[in-house]
């Protein structure tokens, strides 16, 4: 009857706007039933890969240690992930001896070899995020590095006292501390603070060397 006496009012108009504010409200649920469902599926990836962590004896603090030491480091040790989720003989060697498969340290140059050896458990669980079904996780190693000074995004593997574990946008397993209403298998931004002193070093040296030319400039002159 409400409705009926709205369209008796405004004619047309009342009508498509009342139909504009169903379909508003029937998007946004939409939305947030797909948002729900990602959030679910994420969860279940993510135990799938701390489950088959387990099984090979790793872990998300070894993986933790394990990053590659630069993002140039990190890019090759990607790209031999790749190439080692690509072929099944060198998956198979590697579920069954636990250490690189010589022939694929002989197919790489001496410097991704050193890599290889150097961050084997963090390419290991690259090359089984990439070789097995996980399309979220798979997601965040082929995503673009949005990683910017005091903020990284990521994807929340585990949460373990006042600290979470994240697998980066740019494919690195970091800790964080945690806060309230984090979630497992839940996307969150977090703000980093570890390159704070490596900036302000840099700017510091650079404020050194200017004033240091400009000394010499003077005394000359």
């Amino acid at each position: 009857m409400i409705l009926e006496a709205k369209i008796g009012k405004g004619g047309p108009a009342v009508c498509w706007e009342i139909v504009l504010i169903m379909a508003v409200r029937f998007e946004r649920r939409s939305v947030a039933v797909k948002s729900g469902e990602h959030e679910i599926a994420a969860r279940e990836e993510v135990n799938r890969f701390l489950h088959l962590l387990a099984e090979y004896g790793l872990s998300l603090e070894g993986l933790v240690r394990n990053n590659p030491r630069s993002w140039r480091e990190r890019e090759r040790a990607k790209r031999i992930a790749g190439m080692l989720a690509d072929d099944p003989e060198l998956m198979n060697y590697v579920k069954t001896n636990h250490c690189p498969p010589p022939a694929l340290s002989r197919i790489i140059d001496p410097a991704d070899r050193s890599i290889l050896e150097r961050n084997f458990q963090y390419i290991t669980a690259l090359s089984w995020i990439r070789s097995r079904p996980f399309p979220v996780l798979t997601g965040y190693l082929q995503g673009a590095d949005t990683h910017t000074m005091l903020r990284v995004k990521g994807i929340v593997l585990q949460q373990h006292g006042r600290r979470v574990t994240i697998l980066t946008e740019d494919g690195e397993f970091r800790d964080y501390p945690s806060r309230k209403g984090i979630k497992q298998g839940q996307e969150v931004a977090v703000r980093d603070y570890s390159e704070i002193g490596t900036y302000a070093l840099a700017f510091f040296l650079l404020f050194v060397l200017a004033v240091a030319v400009f000394y010499i400039l003077m005394v000359s002159s």
